[in-house]
């Protein structure tokens, strides 16, 4: 159930829109603008969490996926928060080596082809007989 929702949220995150489970990440000016996302499950009166950055074009990375243990209320304990923080700055960082913007490069024409081809395939579908 918990994989499930995760997924459909991230499914939406990659078409542009935004699921009712996920919510703006707030705690650090790092997460500011929705860039990053937190996406909430409760399964068996547990809480799972997932975070997700959108920040990038070519893709929806997932920063963080835990249990919430802590016993302090709703907040996301400090230490998940830094370790959030330095996957998305490591993020950064890659992406900005040349070798990098080549695969980011090539990913982005590979997804522009698949959309060309499930554009053209959704157009044959309408078309009448």
């Amino acid at each position: 159930m918990v994989k499930r929702q995760f997924g459909y949220a991230l499914w939406l995150a990659q078409l542009g829109g935004k699921a009712p489970a996920a919510k703006p990440l707030g705690g650090n000016k790092e997460f500011r603008g929705a860039r990053v996302l937190e996406i909430v499950a409760d399964f068996d009166s547990d809480t799972y969490r997932a975070v997700s950055t959108v920040e990038f074009e070519e893709a929806v990375y997932v920063v963080d996926a835990f249990q919430k243990k802590s016993k302090k209320g709703i907040a996301t304990p400090q230490k998940d928060i830094d370790r959030m923080v330095e996957r998305i700055k490591a993020l950064r960082i890659e992406r900005q080596e040349p070798d990098k913007k080549a695969a980011i490069a090539q990913l982005n024409a590979r997804r522009a082809l698949r959309q060309q081809a499930i554009d053209e395939k959704r157009k044959k579908q309408k078309e009448p007989k």
